[in-house]
């Protein structure tokens, strides 16, 4: 464990903007020390129900990755014990859903919840309404839940013997963003995404390996800012060897 690693959030050393790049994953320590909002971790919303087992192998390896980049920064003590990742499931309302659908769903859910839990110092600020589970909630849908399917296949084939040389495919989600325009922000004329053709589109497809370090940048960084951060649908932002998604 990190010498400045406490075990709870009273324990650990206070982030500042002295030693906020200390560590990669700071901004997720700093944004709980400085709201009071001691949660961290976007909420998922399931919208494909054709295959309970495949889903439920899905979001085992979205909270593996997710401990496995804790441990890779020496956090996992201190951050797993506030990680909140909660899965919405409503096979009526959501099998289906459109992204429209669910970010109002969720924009409406995050408003009420943050309202809820206010009452610590610091909650009442900008800060508290600009931390990322209030604005960004993950969607999966039948193509997301295809990415797993067909890393589980490459691995199969890697075991005998094909895939020497190739990178593994990623297991990909969308994530949304609520503040988005409805029609979509950015320079227009682009391919149509959804049958949005603005630059920004209000979400994008991430790998699920680098939801942390992402969840982490979008405490100092608009999902749109940046090549680090954004990638327009339906490319992935950050795949490796140019992976994209179906239309």
């Amino acid at each position: 464990m990190s010498e400045n690693q406490g075990q709870t959030l009273e324990e650990h050393v206070h982030i500042d903007f002295v030693n906020i790049r200390d560590n990669q994953l700071n901004h997720i320590i700093r944004g709980m020390q400085q709201t009071g909002f001691h949660k961290w971790g976007f909420v998922i919303y399931r919208c494909t129900y054709s295959d309970d087992a495949a889903w439920l192998r899905y979001v085992h390896y979205m909270r593996n990755t997710i401990m496995e980049s804790l441990e890779l920064h020496d956090l996992q003590l201190l951050l797993s014990k506030y990680l909140y990742i909660p899965v919405i499931e409503d096979r009526e309302r959501l099998d289906g859903a459109s992204k429209t659908v669910v970010r109002n769903t969720f924009a409406e859910k995050a408003d009420r919840e943050r309202k809820r839990d206010q009452g610590g110092p610091g909650t009442a600020t900008i800060f508290a309404k600009m931390l990322p589970r209030f604005n960004y909630c993950l969607y999966v849908d039948r193509a997301c839940l295809g990415t797993l399917l067909a890393r589980e296949q490459w691995e199969r084939e890697e075991q005998q013997g094909q895939h020497e040389h190739d990178m593994p495919p990623d297991v990909v989600c969308a994530i949304i963003d609520t503040d988005c325009e409805p029609e979509g922000e950015g320079k227009d004329g682009y391919e149509p995404v959804e049958g949005c053709t603005r630059y920004f589109p209000g979400w994008m497809y991430c790998c699920l390996d680098l939801l942390t370090p992402l969840y982490n940048r979008l405490h100092h960084q608009e999902l749109i800012d940046g090549w680090q951060t954004y990638e327009r649908p339906p490319g992935i932002a950050n795949a490796l060897g140019g992976q994209r998604m179906p239309l």
